[in-house]
């Protein structure tokens, strides 16, 4: 795995879950803060994404090309 592909697969896997959890509805609050207890998910990442706005300066930065899972 090269550098960047480990902060890659943490910020999927924590989209992931964000979406299970906060998009879908799909997973239990139990089963979600468990998942960011055993380092399943990014809960500082996560906590970024809750911020109104987010979803903005992403979109922009992807159409730049720029790589901010670990920023934004």
């Amino acid at each position: 795995m090269h550098g960047t592909d480990g902060l890659w697969v943490s910020s999927a896997g924590s989209r992931y879950i964000y979406d299970l959890y906060y998009e879908k509805e799909a997973i239990s609050k139990k089963l979600y803060e468990w998942l960011l207890k055993n380092n399943y998910a990014d809960a500082t990442l996560i906590a970024k994404w809750k911020k109104q706005g987010y979803e903005k300066v992403s979109a922009v930065a992807h159409v730049l090309g720029y790589k901010v899972a670990s920023r934004c």
